[in-house]
């Protein structure tokens, strides 16, 4: 994630990028499944909340 290609992509450059840990998340069973979901819902929530705050303008 520190290469030069990374950081000119547009996404990372206004910080829109959600990274995931392979070491945590790398088994597939079903609770471990459940887990990394809940981890990517948080995120994409996270997310959203940022993008309404700035349509919003409530932050800058």
């Amino acid at each position: 994630m520190d290469s030069v290609f990374w950081q000119s992509l547009p996404a990372v450059k206004a910080g829109h990028v959600f990274t995931y840990n392979l070491k945590t998340c790398y088994l597939s069973d079903a609770y471990a499944l459940d887990k990394q979901l809940d981890e990517i819902v948080a995120a994409f929530f996270l997310l959203t909340i940022m993008a309404l705050m700035i349509v919003f303008r409530i932050i800058r």
